[in-house]
């Protein structure tokens, strides 16, 4: 797993706020550049120990955000 990604389960921040957060870092970071595709939901969420539906909230909202675009077939994206 390339991105640098951590949760924590004791944290009263929710899961999926705390990937959120996380990706939005690399983002702004340049760690993560546009255009780079992201980990699956099933992939990020097999290296995070949580559950896929965790990490399908946080992308959706980064989608909300026009932070991470979904390409059909190809998979989610940075936004460029």
């Amino acid at each position: 797993m390339p991105l640098e990604l951590k949760v924590d389960p004791a944290s009263a921040v929710p899961l999926w706020h705390q990937i959120e957060r996380g990706l939005s870092r690399l983002l702004a970071a340049g760690i993560l550049h546009p255009g780079a595709q992201v980990p699956s939901v099933r992939d990020l969420a097999r290296h995070l120990r949580v559950n896929p539906a965790t990490v399908a909230k946080a992308y959706q909202a980064l989608t909300d955000a026009d932070l991470l675009e979904v390409r059909r077939g190809e998979g989610t994206f940075a936004r460029e």
